[in-house]
């Protein structure tokens, strides 16, 4: 997911590489670690549910409580709000869904 910050001179591209484990766990602690970046969301509370790289080491609760954050931080509550789709924004690359302006 691709984030763009607004400074006084316009708007830069802060997108980095990312590799996912094939794992639909990992995949949702990647989306959250994407959407506690964008709305900067860095307590330590959240750390352990956006470590998508170490997904197999989630307990029972844990991997249940990423599946409850994931559902209240759905893409539907920061559509249009944090994150906003634009071609003219985030350029051709393919990772670089929605755009983050700030």
């Amino acid at each position: 997911m691709a984030y763009m910050f607004r400074d006084q001179f316009g708007l830069r591209p802060t997108s980095s590489r990312a590799a996912i484990p094939d794992n639909d766990l990992a995949r949702l602690m990647y989306y959250l670690n994407c959407v506690f970046t964008a709305i900067e969301y860095n307590d330590q509370d959240v750390q352990r549910y956006r470590d998508y790289r170490n997904w197999s080491l989630l307990s029972g609760a844990e991997q249940r409580m990423v599946l409850v954050l994931a559902l209240a931080l759905s893409p539907d509550e920061f559509d249009g709000k944090v994150f906003f789709h634009s071609d003219q924004l985030c350029g051709d690359s393919g990772n670089k869904g929605p755009c983050r302006i700030r």
